[in-house]
């Protein structure tokens, strides 16, 4: 004779009413329950997969992120470099002798010290002009960042400074440039040593792409100038 099991159950025809369940009544309820406990730890498992596939997305979308940055902190390097030749190649429209790269210069009013992008040396090797590149593709500079290269100039004793920019100033940033002897010069942001367009002091610099990719010399460059007033 087969074992039984009595379940007590809260509802019944009558009060206290027991229900015998048989043996194999019994191995059905365990059955189920096994398959019950492989459900959860089938679930468990894809819980696992998932938090793990998770983790690799979050790990892709780092790396995605980190590359994104290191590009665009090569595009602005590259855009500063490219500054620093075109400058060099119209320096004496600054009274300039020569530009040089990024580097820090001392504040004398605030004792701190301040990284500029490049520093044109006039020919006393002493005065110099603070340049500021800011490959802003969306806007024009506004005149909280030129107010902030002003005070630069005041605090190093330079005569001045240069902001290379794709888009030029605002009105405001203008005026603030005007008094405080900042020239803004217009580079485009796709510029490159062999191909560039600029624009500065009422003049406009092409430097054409050469005709063939095989030329060994750079093409020619246009130089188109505005005409003065009073001229």
């Amino acid at each position: 004779m087969g074992r039984t099991c009595a379940v007590v159950c809260g509802r019944g025809t009558a009060p206290n009413t027991a229900l015998h369940l048989s043996a194999s009544s019994l191995r059905f309820a365990t059955l189920r329950s096994g398959f019950r406990q492989h459900v959860s730890l089938g679930v468990g498992r894809a819980r696992h997969h998932a938090t793990g596939s998770n983790s690799a997305m979050y790990s892709t979308e780092a790396q995605w992120s980190s590359t994104v940055t290191e590009k665009n902190s090569q595009t602005w390097e590259n855009y500063e470099q490219v500054a620093i030749y075109v400058l060099n190649q119209i320096a004496t429209e600054f009274g300039v002798a020569f530009f040089e790269g990024k580097q820090k210069v001392a504040g004398h009013r605030s004792g701190t010290r301040y990284e500029i992008d490049a520093k044109g040396v006039r020919r006393d090797g002493e005065t110099f002009l603070i340049v500021e590149c800011r490959r802003y593709t969306t806007s024009k500079q506004n005149q909280e960042k030129i107010g902030a290269l002003a005070y630069r100039i005041l605090d190093t004793g330079a005569k001045g400074g240069i902001v290379v920019s794709p888009l030029g100033l605002q009105e405001g940033a203008e005026r603030i440039a005007s008094a405080e002897n900042i020239h803004s010069v217009i580079l485009e942001p796709d510029s490159t040593i062999e191909s560039f367009m600029v624009k500065f002091l009422n003049t406009l610099l092409i430097q054409p792409k050469p005709a063939s990719a095989r030329a060994s010399t750079a093409g020619p460059t246009v130089i188109i100038s505005e005409a003065k007033k009073g001229l």
